[in-house]
């Protein structure tokens, strides 16, 4: 049931009619994060990404877009078709639906819409019935093998922490959460493991990653490019050598998306492969390219 429809069948039954507070989608979604943020009922992490993806995709990708023109076919061609066209990730695309659609949700909650068209819109409306969104999330978080020559070089381009964060995700597996959070304090040279504590995994559950002797040859060396630069803190990835927080997880995602966008490397990794995986021959093997190509000296 569109606005019109709903607005007619309220004059029908001799209500009062509602206003709209906002009259195009980006106020709306200006208007919910926003609230989030007042409310402060998730963690600083989860506001800052939510405001970011906010401004980055929803409110720009339906900026002046009037909330009475959404429907299906508005959302698949300003959102759906184009986030998946710049080579992101079937979880991240969803992500951003479902920020738009519980915007839209609370907003008629709260009657400052008259009706919300995004009530019976699902997700998985946009793909064929035989398409899983589970196994495509699985999917997009494997690397074939046979494509590391493809993804090497395109590392090897980025700057020291862009590709050191790449390069300890390849190795160990590691989400890129648990990764751009890695401290100092957590890699012991002389143990050779690299630490994460519950607190920095997804599932609440701590983890200990092997290193290879090139994985720690690669760690000194970048460890000795920060000492060298004046960095003065415990994060592997701080915002600069002059902030030690470390970086946003925003920042940390467009790191590994710029190198898949920029070198044409998603396009690969979408090929319908079976057979994933790392093995270690293929670690050391990821590691050496990496020095080799004096990315840190």
């Amino acid at each position: 049931m569109d606005v019109v429809s709903a607005v007619s069948v309220q004059i029908a039954k001799g209500k009062a009619i509602e206003c709209n507070r906002f009259e195009t989608v980006d106020q709306l979604v200006d208007w919910h994060v926003q609230r989030q943020c007042t409310l402060k009922r998730s963690t600083k992490e989860r506001l800052n990404n939510l405001k970011s993806m906010a401004e980055t995709h929803v409110m720009s990708l339906f900026h002046g877009v009037a909330i009475t023109d959404m429907n299906h076919q508005k959302i698949d061609s300003a959102l759906i078709q184009p986030m998946f066209e710049q080579g992101y990730s079937v979880s991240y695309v969803r992500t951003n639906f479902f920020l738009l659609k519980t915007a839209f949700s609370i907003a008629r909650r709260l009657k400052h819409i008259t009706a919300n068209p995004l009530s019976e819109v699902q997700f998985k409306t946009f793909f064929p019935e035989t398409f899983s969104v589970t196994e495509a999330q699985i999917k997009g978080c494997r690397v074939n093998t046979e494509y590391l020559i493809y993804i090497l070089p395109a590392i090897g381009q980025q700057q020291p922490p862009q590709r050191l964060l790449l390069m300890m995700m390849l190795a160990h597996g590691s989400r890129i959460g648990e990764t751009r959070k890695a401290l100092w304090q957590n890699i012991s040279f002389i143990e050779k493991r690299w630490f994460i504590p519950k607190e920095d995994t997804k599932n609440g559950v701590a983890m200990s990653y092997p290193l290879t002797s090139e994985m720690i040859e690669l760690l000194r060396s970048y460890q000795a490019w920060q000492r060298e630069l004046g960095y003065n803190s415990d994060h592997l990835f701080p915002l600069s050598r002059w902030n030690n927080q470390l970086i946003h997880s925003a920042k940390a995602s467009e790191w590994v998306r710029g190198v898949l966008r920029k070198h044409g490397v998603h396009m690969i990794l979408e090929s319908e492969h079976d057979q994933y995986g790392l093995n270690w021959v293929l670690i050391t093997l990821c590691v050496n390219i990496c020095l080799i190509m004096r990315g840190i000296s």
